[in-house]
C-alpha cells in the first residue's frame, strides 16, 4: 500500500510541476525600422506547443508574413525542452535544441537558451493565461 501511495504522489508531483508552464505566452517587439513583430507560443497539457509568430514589415508594397511551428515540449529540472515536428514547410519555425525557462525575477515571463532561429525571443515571452 505504501508502494501506491509513494507512485500517486510522484505521479501527481510531476504533472503539477509541469503545469506551471502549460498556457499561453505571447511578445510584441516593434524594430526601429517600424517592423512589427507578434509572438504567440502556446504549451498544451499534453506535452504539446504551437508557436506563431506574424511579422509586419511596415511598407506599402510588403506582404505580412506568419510562420509556424508544432511539436513536443519536455519539463527537465526548471527548464523545458522542445522537440519539434518538421514538415519542411516554407515558414516553419524549428525549435531544435532550443530551451526555456522562467525568468528569476518575474515567474510570468518564459525566456529562451539555445535558440538557432534568428528570431528575438531571448528576452522572454509573457504568460498570459
Amino acid at each position: 500500500m505504501k508502494i501506491f501511495y509513494f507512485f500517486t504522489f510522484f505521479l501527481f508531483t510531476i504533472v503539477g510541476f509541469s503545469q506551471e508552464y502549460v498556457g499561453q505566452y505571447t511578445k510584441r517587439n516593434i524594430a526601429k525600422n517600424g517592423e512589427l513583430f507578434e509572438f504567440s507560443l502556446t504549451l498544451n497539457d499534453d506535452n504539446s506547443y504551437t508557436i506563431e509568430i506574424h511579422r509586419n514589415l511596415n511598407q506599402c508594397n510588403s506582404v505580412d508574413e506568419f510562420f509556424r511551428g508544432k511539436g513536443k515540449w519536455q519539463k527537465e529540472n526548471k527548464k523545458i525542452r522542445f522537440f519539434p515536428d518538421l514538415s519542411n514547410e516554407k515558414n516553419e519555425i524549428d525549435l531544435s535544441g532550443a530551451t526555456a525557462r522562467f525568468d528569476s525575477k518575474n515567474k510570468k515571463v518564459l525566456v529562451f537558451f539555445n535558440l538557432i532561429s534568428s528570431w528575438d525571443l531571448s528576452v522572454g515571452m509573457q504568460k498570459i493565461d
